[in-house]
């Protein structure tokens, strides 16, 4: 779930394993949609930080320039320079799939309720996760169905407030 950064480099750790089909589930219209939004900020870290050596090698391989590691870049350049060449990579594997616009409302592992075998239970564990979508862009639901899940969808778009017991503050939600 997520298609920024993180998501990204997780499908494509995935997909040089080459055990799995991903599919990429992204709230957003596009890659990095919350990125976007501050597209003309500096990051904090450098690119050294920011690439993995398998994306520098993806860029090496699709003969694309290597952006200067100690550079600070922008969001919207870490995007055009790093994110959407890692993204044409992971289509043209064929082991990834994106779904943009897609908004996940909720998740279950088969048929049990989040009580019911917990912890080591085999019963959980062979369950799939079913995951019940939006598709924004057409108003439709789904249930899609996955053997593992992670969560890279971030807290950009969904802080968690300072106040006592998660109430914000007066003001702080503005």
């Amino acid at each position: 779930i997520g298609c920024g950064p993180v998501g990204v480099q997780v499908a494509l750790l995935l997909v040089q394993n080459g055990d799995y089909e991903v599919t990429i589930m992204e709230k957003g219209e596009s890659l990095a949609s919350n990125v976007h939004k501050w597209a003309t900020v500096s990051l904090f870290s450098p690119n050294s930080l920011n690439f993995s050596s398998e994306g520098q090698k993806i860029l090496i391989e699709m003969g694309v320039a290597v952006p200067d590691l100690e550079e600070f870049p922008t969001g919207a350049s870490f995007i055009q320079d790093y994110l959407s060449h890692i993204e044409a990579y992971l289509v043209r594997s064929g082991l990834c799939r994106f779904l943009y616009c897609t908004k996940v409302v909720s998740v279950s592992r088969g048929t049990l309720s989040k009580g019911q075998c917990l912890g080591n239970d085999p019963v959980r564990a062979a369950s799939k996760f079913n995951v019940l979508v939006d598709n924004l862009a057409k108003a439709e639901e789904a249930v899609l169905l996955f053997d593992a899940l992670i969560d890279a969808s971030g807290n950009y778009d969904h802080p968690n407030f300072a106040g006592i017991g998660g109430i914000p503050a007066l003001g702080e939600r503005r």
